[in-house]
């Protein structure tokens, strides 16, 4: 378990790179829209330390309402991801790494939430 932990956690910094490309590409634009445009993913890179964190300061024995933060930033991502094809719809090719973001929330949720759990 402990090897797909590291995998994981090597693939929680794609969407972070993600994150980058579309805070440096949306230069034109102010802070605030940028930090909101390129949030996707980082909010969705968070879900597995979110669920390891959570592991490790219950050792294993959480409410399963401990997984309620994991809904809130997959949805909150989900709302980034919309807001940025919106504030950058001069780019529409770039909006391809959204498809990237939303396959890689999977297992990283899944695997946030069996750390929640404690099944790890």
């Amino acid at each position: 378990m402990l090897m797909e932990i590291a995998i994981m956690l090597g693939l929680c910094l794609v969407p972070v790179w993600i994150s980058v490309v579309y805070f440096r590409l949306g230069q034109a634009a102010p802070l605030r829209n940028r930090i909101a445009a390129s949030a996707h993913g980082l909010l969705v890179a968070a879900v597995l330390p979110y669920g390891l964190l959570v592991d490790f300061a219950t050792r294993g024995n959480s409410d399963s309402l401990a997984q309620l933060p994991i809904l809130l930033l997959l949805l909150l991502a989900a709302a980034s991801m919309v807001y940025s094809v919106w504030a950058l719809r001069d780019k529409p090719f770039l909006h391809l790494t959204h498809l990237i973001t939303i396959v890689l929330s999977y297992p990283l949720a899944f695997f946030g939430s069996i750390a929640i759990i404690g099944y790890t």
